[in-house]
């Protein structure tokens, strides 16, 4: 399998390519002469744009999970990651967004507690903002959604939630979730139309394990200090 590196470099081959075929045609505008070098920092540069230090150099070294993850994005299908905090979630997560971002591809990534208290903290006051919200939650590009499950259970917040799910549903359009729960516990929490959905756009993808964050303070957390 390709690493990130050499995505990158493929792709800024054949931008070159291009670039140097079109360049002295009509109306084409000639920038001068470009390298390899150029394209492989444009392509680096948006792959890591964004992103939390904690995940630049997030990968997935785990071949059978790779496979699975590559076997849903050329059936066009979403991923839904789920499995308890601290099994690597959301590194698996920013790991494949790195390398669609290597392809070219146009990928947005959400932490939906964070996104959820944003919208309605912009576009929720006394009803306005309508047009704001719908803007937002219909995005087109490749929806990366992270803490799924985890925000309040509010009526603004499950209804927002529905709109988006729904709209990227009916549009066919990927969409890479990864939460702590189940499907069977989101219908349980959320109820039925937003997991019966995930479970049609998406493969779902159990992520076992322990809590590493745990593993990694060892018997501090079980000795606690009294106040």
């Amino acid at each position: 399998m390709k690493t990130l590196n050499e995505i990158i470099e493929e792709r800024a081959q054949k931008l070159l390519d291009d670039y140097n075929e079109t360049r002295n045609k009509p109306d084409v505008m000639d920038y001068g002469d470009r390298t390899i070098d150029y394209y492989k920092e444009k392509g680096l540069s948006y792959v890591l744009e964004r992103l939390p230090p904690r995940y630049i150099d997030a990968d997935v070294l785990n071949l059978d999970l790779r496979e699975k993850l590559n076997k849903a994005v050329k059936n066009k299908k979403g991923v839904y990651l789920y499995g308890q905090a601290g099994t690597g979630k959301t590194y698996i997560l920013y790991a494949m967004l790195k390398y669609m971002r290597a392809y070219g591809l146009m990928c947005t990534l959400w932490n939906l507690p964070e996104k959820l208290a944003r919208l309605k903290s912009f576009y929720s006051k006394d009803g306005s903002g309508e047009e704001g919200i719908t803007d937002e939650i219909q995005i087109q590009s490749y929806l990366f959604i992270d803490d799924f499950g985890a925000e309040k259970v509010t009526e603004w917040n499950s209804e927002i939630m529905y709109r988006l799910i729904n709209y990227r549903y009916e549009n066919m359009l990927q969409t890479y979730f990864a939460s702590n729960l189940s499907l069977q516990e989101l219908a349980e929490r959320s109820g039925d139309r937003i997991a019966s959905r995930i479970a049609e756009m998406c493969d779902i993808i159990e992520i076992g394990g322990e809590d590493k964050r745990l593993q990694k303070h060892g018997s501090d957390t079980n000795n606690p200090v009294s106040s």
